[in-house]
């Protein structure tokens, strides 16, 4: 059986009482469910929207785009009769586990000359790979056929008819539409992030008790995400959604 090994270091260091720095460097991993895993696998009618929909007239098509559509046989003013392709969706047994490595340096300084207030800052940076998810059927669709003969990973999750139980070419049935589409759950791209955490605190005593403010939170720096090789790296920091 194989097995899991991951390790952490970490470091603490007081130059005196009013001041801790510390630091720790450390590996892991998160095994998939058992639902990720061993989920049945099933067919699927799978809605999209065509890249090749009317590419012949459509201004924002390329020439890569025009020539995949056209090697599969289809018209330049094809209109698919449904919006659904065939997918399997379902676990898979095969799946890994995520795996991560983290950084994270840091201090905390509660001063003398102010009674009860302390600062906490934090530097982190982690980065997990083989993420545990499945691929979108438009973004399969999408990166395929815009990739020059078919050259994406993306083309290699289209099994095609035959592997479907259909009639039909290479990647699309009778019907002109997408067949054989693996969305099966899989390892796939990365997660990188680095930021600052940061934390005040100020307590003091008023009468019977104490009153505690306290302020928190995260600058992110960078939030970086790979859905799947083949694919751009999207930047996130400093959107929302």
């Amino acid at each position: 059986d194989d097995k899991e090994v991951t390790t952490k270091i970490g470091l603490e260091w007081r130059p005196n009482d009013q001041l801790l720095v510390r630091t720790s460097l450390s590996e892991g991993f998160r095994t998939p469910s058992i639902t990720r895993m061993f989920q049945p696998r099933s067919n699927s009618a799978e809605s999209y929207s065509d890249p090749c929909e009317n590419y012949g007239s459509n201004p924002s098509a390329s020439a890569t785009l025009k020539a995949n559509c056209a090697a599969d046989g289809l018209a330049g003013d094809f209109s698919p009769l449904t919006d659904q392709a065939g997918a399997w969706v379902g676990g898979n047994p095969d799946l890994g586990p995520e795996k991560s490595e983290s950084l994270s340096i840091g201090v905390v300084y509660s001063p003398n000359f102010i009674e009860g207030f302390s600062v906490t800052l934090d530097y982190y940076d982690l980065e997990i790979t083989d993420v545990i998810g499945s691929l979108g059927m438009g973004t399969i669709a999408t990166e395929c056929y815009n990739s020059e003969n078919f050259s994406s990973p993306m083309c290699d999750q289209i099994k095609g008819p035959a592997a479907y139980g259909e009639q039909g070419g290479p990647r699309r049935n009778g019907l002109g539409n997408l067949s054989g589409v693996d969305l099966s759950t899989q390892n796939l791209g990365f997660f990188n992030a680095s930021g600052i955490d940061f934390n005040f605190n100020y307590k003091m005593d008023i009468a019977a008790g104490n009153l505690d403010f306290n302020l928190e939170g995260t600058r992110a720096l960078k939030l970086d995400h790979l859905e799947a090789e083949g694919l751009e790296t999207t930047e996130l920091a400093g959107y929302f959604g």
